[in-house]
Formats: C-alpha cells, structure tokens, sequence
C-alpha cells in the first residue's frame, strides 16, 4: 500500500507475477521485476521525479553496447559490468546510441539506479520508399511495447538520429510513442530541426 518508490538514489524494485488461469489451472505466467516512479518535466523547474523536484546532475553518457572481438555477442555479464563501471563513475543517465541496449543492460541500469534514453535503431539514413517508413515505425512500436514498463527509461528518442527525414515524421513518431504508452510520463525527444 506504501511502495518504496525507485530512484537513482533508491533504485527499489518488486517481483510483479502475472499469471493465465484456465478452469482453476495456471496454463501461463512470468515474473517481472517493476520499480513503481513517476517523471514529469515542468519547463524551467526541470525534471521532477515521483512528484519532487530531481536533487544533483544528471550526468551521462552515450552508450554503444559491442565490445572488442565481440561485437554486440557481448554476453550479459559484460552488459552489467558496463553499467557497474558508468555507475561507479558517477553516471546517472546513458541514452542508447542509435539502437534499444540490450535487456540485461536495461535489467542493470533498473537495479543499480540509472535512467536511460532509448533511441531506435538506426542513424544518418532516410529512405523515401514507403516500406522504409513502415519498419521504423515497426521498430519504434517495438521498442515502447519491450521497455515501457522499466523504471529506468527517462524517455524515449524515436527518431533516426542525424538524419534528415520529413518533418511530419517527428511528430508521427511522437503520436506513436504516446499511443503505446499512454499515461503520464511518456517524454520523447528529437534533433532541433524537427
């Protein structure tokens, strides 16, 4: 009734089991670690999180997830020892360079307390055919649906970074980041040009 709500500083979180009965049978279910926060940004007061304003810096970096001799083959060990290491360091956002972080960076980032800008996959390239258009859009409802319910993502990024696509397409990808996460919170960010 009085959750312990999850913060940088706090990073709290809680085994949510869902199951699927059928005739009094469990025919399905699976056991999510959730952290319960709110997030708004009020203009010149900032970022407000769980409804007081953010204490500190955000201080962070951007993250490519391949590793030497590995590439992105970088198993889950080495996904939490980056974040261990960014953490250390005194990072408290990374935003996801060009493409969503692998979900055992994103497990690490909700446990250790680090908020996280999820970007789409893909930079620097628009294609004027329409099925182009199509799949990111298909990538960008992908990427909400997988990590909308993580305590750690701060806000979403839904366009091709460096890239110059039409100007309608911002705002489509902003309606469509909303349309599948729409509650408070939802914060989408894109290049000054849009």
């Amino acid at each position: 009734t009085k959750p312990q709500l999850w913060s940088p500083q706090s990073p709290a979180q809680y085994q949510l089991l869902t199951r699927i009965e059928e005739n009094n049978t469990i025919i399905d279910g699976v056991k999510n670690k959730i952290g319960i926060r709110s997030i708004d940004f009020r203009g010149e007061q900032g970022l407000f999180l769980n409804g007081e304003a953010y204490q500190g810096k955000l201080n962070g970096v951007n993250r490519h997830q391949d590793f030497a001799y590995l590439g992105n083959a970088l198993p889950n060990s080495g996904q939490w020892r980056d974040a261990v290491l960014l953490k250390r360091a005194g990072v408290n956002i990374v935003r996801s360079a060009h493409y969503p972080m692998d979900p055992a960076f994103m497990d690490a980032c909700d446990q250790l307390g680090i908020f996280v800008i999820v970007a789409t996959p893909g930079w620097q390239f628009w294609n004027k055919a329409p099925i182009f258009e199509k799949r990111v859009l298909s990538d960008i409802q992908n990427m909400v649906r997988r990590d909308r319910n993580r305590a750690s993502v701060l806000m979403w990024e839904p366009i091709l970074n460096e890239t110059w696509y039409p100007d309608y397409f911002a705002k489509k990808v902003h309606e469509l980041v909303h349309a599948e996460y729409p509650y408070p919170g939802a914060f989408t960010a894109s290049d000054e040009h849009a």
